[in-house]
């Protein structure tokens, strides 16, 4: 089970991708892809509750739980989750970092009991500590770089660093600092999600025609980046994401 929303919080908007909420039964298996997001994540089972903060992912992963797990998550727009933690987003990639010393952890502890009927309060816990950190003239100016950043695919950086009057080296460290990975990295995992949102269209066509789609250079080429960052050949992975229990 998955469900999704836009913050309610008007002051959020500029940095908050959306709020989502996930159940992950016993003995049940879920397939995360790599989608360059980050998210502040609160995970309950039965006896405990960690609130951590994950990191953009370069490999896909397949969760499993003995018990039931609700996951209640804040995912940040891309790159703007570097604005609100003092880690290097670099350190977080594929890995998880604990977060609860931020929040008061009891409080949000209850509203967990109930986690979609309480995801209002839940949201406004979390932005206690988030609005701390955007009432300044240098997050908005931040904020406007890293969105421009976003916008580029990798061979773009070299034209990105001339019109920034800086070096191709230079640029690509500033885009580590706010996105944990290169441009290539972001092209790859964009093309990969591009190519699962196509496959669900009641039109799909062929692995060659989907790869042409997605941005790919060829179905050689889709194979290729599809294995590397999922471990599984395109046809695998459909299996995976439609037929997964």
């Amino acid at each position: 089970m998955y469900n999704e929303r836009e913050t309610s919080l008007h002051l959020l908007t500029t940095s908050n991708q959306a709020i989502w909420h996930s159940s992950l039964l016993s003995k049940e298996k879920m397939l995360i892809l790599p989608d360059a997001a980050t998210d502040i994540i609160i995970k309950k089972k039965k006896s405990s509750m960690e609130i951590v903060f994950c990191g953009a992912m370069k490999k896909a992963a397949m969760i499993e739980s003995e018990e039931k797990i609700d996951y209640w998550g804040f995912r940040f727009k891309l790159g703007h989750g570097s604005q609100f933690f003092n880690f290097s987003m670099e350190e977080t990639l594929d890995q998880i970092v604990e977060i609860s010393q931020y929040f008061e952890k009891n409080k949000i502890e209850d509203l967990t009991e109930f986690p979609e009927i309480n995801s209002l309060k839940i949201e406004q816990e979390i932005s206690k500590y988030l609005l701390k950190k955007i009432n300044s003239n240098q997050y908005q100016e931040s904020i406007r770089k890293i969105n421009y950043l976003a916008k580029m695919n990798f061979g773009d950086i070299s034209k990105c660093a001339v019109s920034e009057k800086i070096s191709r080296r230079q640029l690509s460290r500033i885009f580590k600092i706010y996105f944990g990975y290169s441009t290539r990295d972001l092209t790859q995992t964009r093309k990969l999600n591009r190519l699962v949102k196509l496959s669900q269209c009641k039109n799909t066509t062929s692995l060659s025609d989907l790869a042409i789609k997605s941005g790919y250079y060829d179905q050689s080429d889709m194979n290729k980046s599809i294995k590397n960052l999922c471990g599984f050949t395109p046809k695998e992975l459909m299996f995976q994401l439609y037929n997964t229990t």
